[in-house]
């Protein structure tokens, strides 16, 4: 796990968000997986690291990746938050919880 994915789970649990699966893999012939997500919801959460020292995130081919990787995942009915490390504030964190615990609320059974 990055640090930065390390640094969300802290808050996360810090605020106390519901329980998130890691690595999951959610499309049936591509290799992608979530970094966090709780399947009921259908909620997703990808941690984008480096986007200011020039990482994968911040490259041309990098950013058409992870929107063919996201919007193949909203096809599947999945919806996704995105964090970089300067997302990652307390405020942040407890808006995607509320977000995370109504779909949850929503969800069938």
């Amino acid at each position: 796990m990055s640090k930065l994915a390390g640094q969300f789970e802290r808050l996360w649990k810090l605020h106390g968000g519901p329980a998130l699966t890691k690595e999951v893999k959610f499309h049936p012939t591509r290799r992608w997986r979530w970094d966090f997500c709780n399947p009921r919801a259908m909620a997703a959460i990808e941690i984008n690291g480096g986007v200011f020292v020039g990482g994968r995130h911040s490259r041309g081919m990098g950013q058409v990746k992870d929107a063919e990787k996201l919007r193949e995942g909203t096809y599947l009915g999945w919806n996704c938050l995105t964090f970089t490390s300067r997302c990652l504030s307390s405020a942040n964190i407890r808006r995607a919880i509320d977000w995370v615990m109504a779909r949850i609320k929503d969800a069938k059974p």
